[in-house]
């Protein structure tokens, strides 16, 4: 019970997370790209890269969250049928892994793009993050230092 419980609140909420990460995340992108210093087809290609990866977000969003209606439906009938719970889930996570392997070969799409230089300048800046792992980069070295200089 406590399970299903669980499912229905990530159900709800995960939607109203990736909106927000998605708005507040748009701005910062294009100044992360100036600041490797692309070129002009450098730049095109990697506008056009995240016009087609947007593209795609947006379809695997709304079949995310068209999933999830059926799920909140499901649920909301007097007598639930596990079999439908569980491959509507099993949906759900399929598509939430798909998200995660797109979000990863577009990293590495726009690493076929850069320069030596430039993959560094990238690597160095986005750390784990770019990766799918969280923190990363400079803040989370900089956590590190702090940790250790408390500990002294």
């Amino acid at each position: 019970m406590r399970k299903l419980l669980v499912l229905i609140v990530a159900a709800t909420l995960i939607p109203m997370a990736a909106f927000a990460g998605e708005r507040a995340g748009k701005h910062g992108r294009m100044d992360f790209f100036k600041n490797l210093g692309l070129n002009k087809e450098q730049i095109t290609e990697v506008k056009k890269l995240h016009l087609q990866n947007r593209r795609e977000r947006v379809k695997l969003r709304s079949e995310t969250e068209l999933k999830q209606i059926d799920f909140q439906e499901e649920l909301q009938k007097p007598q639930w049928d596990k079999k439908v719970l569980d491959q509507l889930i099993e949906e759900i996570g399929e598509l939430a892994a798909k998200k995660k392997k797109m979000k990863l070969g577009n990293h590495v799409k726009i690493m076929t793009i850069l320069t030596p230089e430039q993959k560094e300048k990238m690597v160095e800046q986005m750390g784990v993050r770019m990766f799918g792992g969280g923190g990363g980069g400079r803040k989370a070295e900089d956590r590190g230092r702090k940790a250790e200089n408390s500990r002294q």
